[in-house]
């Protein structure tokens, strides 16, 4: 498999801790190997890695962030949105 990096938006509010949070999540995700924070905007994720499911990593971003995950079927407003902006191979380097 190749390395592959993905740009994911995460809507955080401008809040520290859920951009620590959003960066915990992203490294203990299976096959990650690194996760920062975007240069220009603060709201993007850059998570690099082999065999990464970009779904289920959104997926549990989605569900972990949430304030109150039991009422996000109730009221969907309390969703946290993430999407993926972009997703390439990575070259290494020799």
């Amino acid at each position: 498999m190749t390395k592959k990096k993905m740009v994911i938006k995460v809507f955080m509010n401008g809040n520290s801790k859920t951009r620590s949070k959003a960066l915990q999540i992203a490294v203990t995700t299976n096959g990650v190997q690194s996760a920062a924070l975007g240069e220009k905007d603060k709201d993007q994720l850059e998570v690099v890695g082999e065999g990464v499911d970009a779904v289920k990593l959104i997926a549990s971003l989605r569900k972990k962030l949430a304030k109150w995950p039991c009422l996000t079927y109730i009221l969907p407003k309390t969703q946290v949105h993430a999407e993926l902006l972009n997703m390439k191979d990575v070259e290494e380097k020799k």
